[in-house]
């Protein structure tokens, strides 16, 4: 009894240390991953910033450009403006046109989309009701024809 005792206790500590060993070994690569993550984001750090030099650089340039554009579109400006005016309420003048003959196309769509729904439902009716007029036109018959017989008795 104390050797099964002693055998269970053993698997047990067994089962644990397989488990620890398991989760131990995770660990370490979860380590070695956010490792070599960490050295990735270092070396885009350093990349980062050798590009905000080279950055800076190009920013001065273009500072210098910009502002002898600048001064050259200022004196281009009015002219510029009256035809931005120009072309804005044009561009105002299409959008609302367009608005409206968007919202007309899809009304449009939504009545033809109805209208084929109300013809195939107009057509499932006709079919629906030439069975039922087959169906009269056959009691007629027989009616028709039960009165005669019955009117040819009664004679």
């Amino acid at each position: 009894a104390e050797t099964r005792e002693v055998r269970r206790q053993q698997n047990e500590l067994a089962d644990e240390c397989e488990r620890l060993t398991k989760r131990l070994k995770a660990r370490e690569h979860q380590y070695a991953t956010l490792q070599a993550q960490a050295a990735q984001l270092r070396a885009s750090v350093s990349n980062q910033e050798a590009e905000l030099v080279q950055l800076q650089r190009v920013l001065e340039a273009d500072r210098l450009q910009h502002q002898t554009t600048v001064e050259q579109m200022r004196a281009e400006t009015r002219e510029v403006r009256r035809q931005q005016n120009e072309l804005a309420d044009e561009c105002e003048r299409l959008t609302k046109r367009l608005k409206a003959r968007e919202h007309q196309y899809a009304t449009l769509q939504a009545q033809a989309a109805q209208l084929r729904a109300s013809v195939s439902n107009q057509e499932a009716e006709l079919v629906q009701l030439q069975r039922v007029l087959e169906a009269d036109r056959l009691q007629h018959q027989t009616t028709v024809e039960q009165m005669r017989a019955e009117t040819r008795e009664v004679r």
